[in-house]
């Protein structure tokens, strides 16, 4: 999900998350988008240009564009030409911006090469309107670079996409490397212990964070294979145990180490809440803490408890609740009585004889 300034007052923005029919349902999965489309083919946009229609669908006014296209591959339909026009619906703005969280939208570029998801064969339109469904790549020809990094296992063509998105993840600008929506579609695509071993490959990456993106989805695809489950933990151990590498990046590999029990994490958690510098890296250390701390990790915790952020003041306490009580802390109630939490920790803290302050707090 990303954010996106946007003028209009959709009241239809719940209908993605329930409409089971097209036009305004969220395809969020490659299969999902494999299903409903008729077409579905690598192509380079050469045009974007307005029609200056104002269409309405389900209540909802879209502004229309036509979208002419080189094709390269076809891997869905008969489409047999090596141009394609299809129509493409998207927000209409009329004037004022709000804030809008939803579903990523459809941004179509000039110059710029995508996988396409294409209904109506006759008169080629995009599967959902609004929403995005088509995927970025990079130039046609680049992904025969990674077909050596695909693991044996799939199909030409599943294999063939895989390394359009590996060609993908190594594009530039790197800020593509902190996503896992490539990796995501990778797995789609060759499914189980053939995309975990595909992602293992990048292992050797000079990128941490493209290390630790891809050692969590080699866990998660691996189907409990105990010998890519253990390569994984330890690309995810080295990550957080590494200061040179970005705070963000280590608190990652050590929150989902958390999430997998793996009590080595603990230590460096403990480090990022007491050195890191973003806010972000010592939120997700301290989650790893809830789930991991003990009471060696209280120093860290007690200064937790003065972070400027609101957020994860309340996860200092909460894993400080958690360790000496055994209990939970609402958050609503911290909110409400922040200062008061906080302060019968720090006093807690001030003199470790006393009973830790495990009481119900604003009732």
């Amino acid at each position: 999900m990303r954010a996106v300034a946007v003028a209009l007052a959709f009241s239809w923005l719940a209908l993605p998350l329930q409409a089971e029919h097209l036009p305004f349902k969220y395809l969020s999965s490659l299969d999902a988008r494999w299903g409903a489309a008729e077409i579905v083919c690598t192509a380079t946009v050469s045009a974007v240009i307005p029609t200056g229609a104002l269409p309405i669908i389900e209540g909802a006014t879209v502004r229309e564009y036509l979208v002419s296209a080189d094709v390269d591959r076809v891997f869905k339909g008969n489409w047999a030409e090596q141009k394609i026009t299809f129509r493409w619906l998207g927000m209409y703005v009329p004037d004022g911006i709000v804030s809008y969280i939803g579903p990523p939208t459809g941004d179509f570029q000039s110059n710029t090469r995508y996988l396409l998801f294409l209904g109506n064969e006759a008169a080629p339109e995009v599967v959902t309107p609004v929403f995005q469904t088509a995927i970025r790549l990079t130039l046609s020809g680049t992904a025969s670079e990674y077909m050596h990094v695909i693991a044996p296992g799939a199909s030409t063509d599943n294999s063939a996409l895989a390394a359009e998105m590996v060609a993908a993840i190594y594009a530039e600008p790197s800020t593509q490397r902190d996503s896992a929506e490539y990796f995501g579609h990778i797995g789609e695509l060759l499914g189980g212990t053939v995309a975990a071993h595909t992602f293992e490959t990048f292992y050797i990456d000079g990128d941490p964070t493209l290390r630790v993106v891809a050692a969590k989805m080699a866990s998660q695809w691996s189907h409990h294979d105990p010998v890519i489950d253990k390569h994984a933990l330890r690309v995810l151990l080295g990550v957080a145990a590494d200061s040179s590498a970005p705070e963000f990046s280590r608190s990652e590999a050590s929150l989902y180490l958390a999430e997998m029990h793996v009590q080595k994490a603990r230590p460096y958690a403990e480090a990022i809440v007491l050195e890191a510098r973003d806010s972000s890296a010592r939120e997700f250390a301290l989650r790893a803490l809830v789930r991991l701390g003990t009471r060696s990790s209280e120093a860290a915790l007690e200064h937790a408890l003065n972070d400027p952020v609101l957020t994860n003041q309340f996860l200092a306490a909460y894993a400080l609740q958690r360790i000496e009580c055994r209990t939970s802390l609402d958050e609503n109630m911290f909110r409400r009585d922040s200062q008061e939490v906080i302060a019968t920790w720090e006093s807690h803290a001030s003199d470790p004889a006393t009973k830790p302050p495990c009481k119900t707090f604003g009732r």
